[in-house]
C-alpha cells in the first residue's frame, strides 16, 4: 500500500460498535482553565482602563506604553491569584526540603536498632511487646516513629550518625529521602551475610554500625522463629490442600463452559507502540512518520540521577558549588550534587536532633515520617494461619513456641 493510500474497509469482517468515547478528560479541564483566564484578565484589563482612580498613575507615562503594561499586569495578577500561594508554598518547601530529609534519615538510627532486635527475637534470644510474628519487624519500621520498645537516640549514636554520612561519599545517592524501604528484610540481609545472595542489599548504614558496634554476628545467629513459622504454614497448606483443588477444579469447569477472550489487550504501557503500529495500518505514510518523530522526541534524555543532580544545583541560588573536574561532564555535575545535598543535611541533621531529644524529654509525639500511613498488616493473615495450623496439630493456640 503506497504511503498516502488509506485501505480499504469492504473485505473487512463486521465488528460490534464500540461504547461512546470521549476526549481525555484533561483536554477538557485545560480548555475550561483557558477560558476562564481569559475572562478574568479581560474583567482585570476593563478594570485598568475605566477606573479613574488608576488614571493619575497611568499619566506618568507615555501614553503608547500603557495598553501593554495594562495587558502585562492583567495576566500577571491572574496568575499571583491562581498559582501564587502553590507557588509559595513550593518555595517554602525548598527552604524546609534537607530539614525534612534530615529528620527522615534520623530515623535510621532506630531502623538499625529494630534490625537487631528482629535477630535476636528470631534465635529465641529475646521476646519483644507487640512482636508474634516476624512481619511485624517490617510494620513497626513503618512506623518506626512511634516503635514502643527501642530504646531513644542517643548523643553516642547520633555522633556515629554523623560521621557516617560525612564519610560515605555516595550516600545521598544511595538512601535519599524515604527511598530506601526495606530496613527489615532479614531474607535478604541474610542471603547477603551467607555469601548467597547475587546483590547487596545490606543498607551501607547497617556494615558501618556493625563496624563500630561489633553487631555484625547477629546476622549468624540462627533463624529458629522463622523456621517454626514456615513449619506451620507447610501444615496449613497441606491440610487446605483438598480444598484448593476443588476450587481450581470448579474454576478449570467454569473457564471451559465460558472461555475467555485470549486476544491480546491493548495495555496501557504499549500503547506508544500500538498507536504507531496503527497509524502505519490505517493513516497517511507522512503521518505515521511525525507519529514516530514525535515519540521518539518525546522519551526522557536525562536519566533520574542527572536529572535531580540539575535539580538539586538549580535549587542552590547563591550557593557556591564547586565542580570537580571529569572527562564526563554529567558525572561531574552528579558528584557536585550529592557532594551538596550531603553538606547541607549534615547542616539540618543537628537542629533535627535537638527537636528530637526535646519532643522526648517532654513526651510528646514525634511527627511521622510521611503523610501517609497504609493501615494494611500482612501479620494478621500470618497470626491467623498460625494459630490454625497449631490447632490442627492440637498446640495450644498461641505464640509460644
Amino acid at each position: 500500500m503506497a504511503d498516502d493510500e488509506q485501505p480499504a474497509f469492504d473485505d473487512q469482517p463486521a465488528v460490534p460498535p464500540l461504547p461512546e468515547i470521549k476526549a481525555y478528560g484533561f483536554l477538557q479541564e485545560q480548555a475550561e482553565q483557558h477560558i476562564t483566564q481569559a475572562k478574568a484578565v479581560e474583567q482585570y484589563i476593563e478594570e485598568l482602563r475605566t477606573d479613574a482612580r488608576y488614571r493619575p498613575w497611568f499619566e506618568q507615562f507615555h501614553p503608547d506604553s500603557v495598553p501593554s503594561f495594562i495587558q502585562h499586569y492583567a495576566l500577571a495578577k491572574h496568575r499571583a491569584l491562581d498559582h501564587g500561594e502553590n507557588v509559595a508554598r513550593w518555595m517554602q518547601e525548598r527552604i524546609t526540603e534537607y530539614t525534612d530529609a534530615a529528620y527522615v534519615r534520623l530515623w535510621d538510627i532506630q531502623h538499625k536498632k529494630l534490625f537487631d532486635l528482629q535477630c535476636q527475637w528470631r534465635a529465641g534470644q529475646l521476646t519483644l511487646p507487640k512482636i508474634d510474628v516476624s512481619e511485624q519487624f517490617e510494620e513497626w519500621s513503618a512506623r518506626i516513629h512511634r516503635c514502643p520498645f527501642l530504646e531513644p537516640i542517643s548523643a553516642e549514636d547520633f555522633d556515629l550518625y554523623c560521621q557516617f554520612v560525612a564519610t560515605t561519599p555516595d550516600f545521598v545517592a544511595d538512601v535519599e529521602g524515604n527511598e530506601y524501604t526495606e530496613w527489615q528484610d532479614y531474607d535478604e540481609f541474610k542471603e547477603e551475610y551467607c555469601g548467597d545472595a547475587h546483590d547487596l542489599s545490606i543498607p551501607e548504614w547497617y556494615h558501618y554500625y556493625n563496624a563500630h558496634r561489633g553487631t555484625a554476628v547477629l546476622l549468624g545467629l540462627p533463624n529458629l522463629r522463622g523456621a517454626k513459622e514456615m513449619y506451620y504454614r507447610k501444615v496449613l497448606h497441606e491440610a487446605e490442600r483438598p480444598a484448593r483443588e476443588q476450587a481450581r477444579a470448579e474454576r478449570e469447569a467454569e473457564q471451559a463452559a465460558n472461555p475467555p477472550d485470549a486476544r491480546p489487550r491493548l495495555n496501557y504501557a504499549d500503547q506508544d507502540a500500538h498507536s504507531l503500529a496503527f497509524a502505519r495500518r490505517f493513516e497517511p505514510g507522512k503521518l505515521s512518520r511525525l507519529l514516530e518523530t514525535y515519540q521518539e522526541a518525546d522519551k526522557p534524555r536525562e536519566g533520574r540521577s542527572l536529572k535531580r543532580a540539575l535539580e538539586t544545583l538549580e535549587n542552590a541560588h547563591d550557593d557556591v558549588i564547586e565542580i570537580e573536574h571529569h572527562a564526563d561532564w554529567r558525572h561531574a555535575v552528579i558528584r557536585a550534587a550529592a557532594h551538596y545535598r550531603r553538606q547541607r543535611l549534615l547542616e539540618a541533621l543537628p537542629v533535627v536532633f535537638e527537636e528530637y531529644q526535646t519532643r522526648q524529654a517532654l513526651g510528646i509525639a514525634h511527627p511521622p515520617l510521611t503523610d501517609y500511613e497504609s493501615k494494611f498488616k500482612a501479620s494478621k493473615y500470618t497470626k491467623k494461619q498460625i494459630l490454625k495450623a497449631r490447632a490442627l496439630l492440637g498446640e495450644p493456640e498461641d505464640f509460644s513456641y
